[in-house]
């Protein structure tokens, strides 16, 4: 009976205790970084009223024991470290942790620990708790940005920090040279072709007719047919295949020949004139009508190869005269213009010459107006091309030329000082001569000169002053090569590396950029000689990878290069951030950023072994083992979130339950001793 007594006190009294938890906890449920408790109960002892008995082999089984418990103790309240949600305030020195890890804060002889990061400056600038004034602990950097080795120490960014200026050391260049930068001479073509008269070589593929002077577009494989009347019987079908059976005029004219042999047509030949017409002679009795040569489809080519009907008694016919595409070696009294209309140069009957003239402008100016002497069945178009050469000055190997087309291409000199316009050729004497007319040309490509990139800098002396360096890049012409030059708008004395070349691949990758003088870089004193000031500044040109493109490069798309420099002048702490890291950057008016300061994260072993102390902190005790600094985003520790806090932990609905649960047990344990008391009652009213 006493048993039940005992149990039941011990058991007011644990829930009691968990009633305190609960308590705490829900009045903590808005305290920033707050951990819960937990309760956990144990029996305290157990009284064997009998022992257990073992089996006995062929005979009785074996028993249980029968034990009695005297009550309960509280084994363990323990801190529960689950991760707070994060509540977002925008204040630059709130700071939340994501993850395991402890801010470290220090009163100047102990060091205690916090997931409460609701930080701020105190007048002396050092980071501070902001409910207790410890400091938080981290580590400092230097000028440079760079994290000072040691112990953690107070956190303090003096706003009067201020960066040094730092000269430049490098440029970065990147962007696209264009591969047509070349220096470009002036491309023209004339408008028509020029003809002459078709000869026995000329090729079938090559033809135009006297008519219009259109090109018969006769090609390999095309199959002509001879058809006709022979004595009013229709010839046999004949076909010639252009490219197996032969393909020049000669060889049509013998498939004439044989088609119209083969067909009955006695007495008739077919023979090619020097005017370029075929024609018909018959000299017996035969006569022919309807006679023509024919391609499926070839127009021009079918209505120049028309014969009108040849009687008999030696009568004679001709079709359309053939012309092909003039060559220099044709006399200009031989030449047709692309109409198909000779040319008509007026020689003196008596001298069979006459006086051309040649026209029009090199570099915008005229140039002085040059004649040559023409005679009739010598002078050569190629003649006439070297007096256009020799006119307009024209030096490179392409020059003054006359295509297989029968075009006159004229490529003049690279650069828009051999820029080249209104070529003339004129017959003074001539009226009606067709000289003028033809030569017209039509522009393929303008002179130009080779295109020149810039790009300008601003680049750092040691003592913060600005100076603006331009690099100037132009294309030699006909080589993936560049020739640049740097310059200076100050009066700077650039003392080594001025020029250079950068050369590329034939797929527009970088291979190499050189310096003249051999140095690697480009140097210049700021100031004058002899005047006392910063530094001089040594700049190594950074073009990118070699055989890559992730700087200069030479595709043929136009584009705009840019460079950055590194280097600043002097700049004061105007703001500061705090990032994921724990890393205080402070933002200076030269634009640049360095970092301050870092704030330390620590870790333990078995953080449920820490010992709460008050204001959201805890210590070490001999069970957490001892803390391992570290930082934020580092090994196992939990990244920084600025700007947030992080809220306690506690939930709601889990602490009523358990308050209830709680409520309960106490009344059932309360409810055991009212039970034992009417039973002990009953027991003395026995007696």
């Amino acid at each position: 009976m006493l048993r039940s007594l005992f149990a039941a006190v011990s058991g007011l009294s644990t829930n009691i205790v968990e009633l305190d938890v609960v308590g705490n906890n829900i009045s903590n449920v808005n305290t920033v970084g707050f951990k819960q408790a937990r309760v956990t109960f144990q029996e305290i002892l157990t009284q064997n009223l009998k022992p257990a008995t073992r089996p006995v082999s062929g005979g009785l089984g074996g028993t249980n024991p029968q034990q009695i418990g005297l009550g309960t103790v509280v084994a363990s309240i323990d801190s529960q470290f689950s991760q707070g949600n994060l509540r977002t305030t925008g204040g630059k020195t709130d700071l939340a942790i994501q993850g395991d890890g402890f801010f470290i804060l220090s009163d100047g002889r102990s060091q205690s620990y916090t997931r409460a990061g609701n930080f701020t400056f105190d007048a002396n600038n050092f980071l501070v708790d902001a409910s207790t004034g410890k400091r938080v602990q981290g580590l400092l950097a230097d000028v440079n940005g760079t994290f000072l080795s040691g112990a953690n120490g107070d956190l303090q960014i003096d706003p009067s920090t201020v960066v040094p200026a730092k000269a430049s050391s490098e440029v970065k260049v990147f962007g696209n040279l264009s591969s047509k930068s070349d220096a470009v001479g002036t491309h023209l073509v004339s408008k028509g072709a020029f003809l002459a008269i078709a000869q026995g070589g000329s090729s079938l593929l090559t033809l135009h007719g006297s008519v219009a002077g259109n090109d018969l577009n006769i090609g390999n494989g095309n199959k002509v047919s001879l058809t006709g009347l022979v004595n009013g019987i229709p010839i046999t079908s004949q076909t010639f295949e252009v490219g197996v059976n032969g393909t020049t005029v000669t060889d049509l004219v013998g498939f004439m020949q044989n088609g119209l042999v083969a067909s009955g047509a006695a007495g008739v030949t077919a023979t090619l004139q020097p005017d370029g017409t075929i024609s018909i002679n018959n000299g017996g009795a035969t006569s022919l009508q309807n006679l023509k040569l024919e391609i499926g489809g070839a127009v021009d080519f079918n209505q120049t190869m028309l014969f009108n009907d040849v009687p008999a008694g030696g009568t004679s016919v001709s079709a359309g005269a053939l012309l092909t595409p003039a060559t220099r070696a044709d006399t200009l009294d031989s030449l047709y213009n692309a109409a198909g209309k000779k040319l008509n140069i007026a020689f003196d009957p008596v001298s069979n010459q006459t006086v051309l003239q040649v026209g029009g402008t090199r570099g915008g100016e005229a140039i002085t107006s040059l004649s040559m002497l023409a005679t009739r069945g010598v002078t050569t178009l190629g003649d006439l091309l070297d007096r256009i050469t020799d006119a307009f000055a024209i030096s490179n190997a392409q020059g003054v030329s006359v295509t297989n087309e029968g075009f006159i291409d004229v490529v003049g000199d690279t650069e828009l000082r051999n820029s080249l316009d209104n070529i003339s050729i004129q017959e003074p004497k001539n009226d009606v001569s067709n000289l003028s007319t033809s030569f017209d040309f039509r522009t393929l490509a303008a002179a130009q000169d080779a295109k020149t990139y810039s790009v300008t800098t601003t680049v750092y002396d040691s003592l913060g002053d600005t100076h603006n360096l331009t690099l100037n890049f132009t294309k030699r012409t006909g080589f993936n090569i560049w020739d640049w030059k740097a310059s200076l708008d100050k009066g700077e004395e650039v003392l080594n590396g001025e020029t250079g070349t950068v050369t590329f691949d034939e797929k527009g990758s970088l291979v190499s950029f050189l310096y003249t003088d051999g140095g690697g870089q480009i140097s210049f004193r700021p100031q004058a000689t002899g005047t006392q000031g910063a530094e001089v500044v040594n700049l190594a040109v950074n073009p990118g990878t070699t055989n890559g493109v992730n700087g200069l490069t030479q595709f043929a798309p136009a584009d705009q290069l840019q460079s950055l420099a590194n280097g600043y002048t002097v700049g004061r702490l105007s703001d500061f951030d705090i990032d994921r890291r724990g890393v205080i950057s402070g933002r200076f008016s030269n634009d640049t950023v360095l970092a301050l300061a870092r704030i330390a994260i620590s870790r333990f072993s078995n953080p449920n072994g820490l010992v709460r102390v008050g204001n959201n902190s805890f210590t070490i005790s001999g069970n957490s083992g001892q803390a391992i600094f570290g930082f934020a985003g580092e090994g196992s520790a939990g990244e920084i979130n600025p700007g947030a806090l992080e809220a306690s932990n506690v939930d709601l609905a889990e602490q009523f339950t358990r308050l209830v649960v709680a409520q309960r047990a106490f009344q059932a344990n309360a409810r055991v001793i009212t039970t034992g008391d009417r039973v002990l009652q009953d027991l003395v009213n026995i007696v």
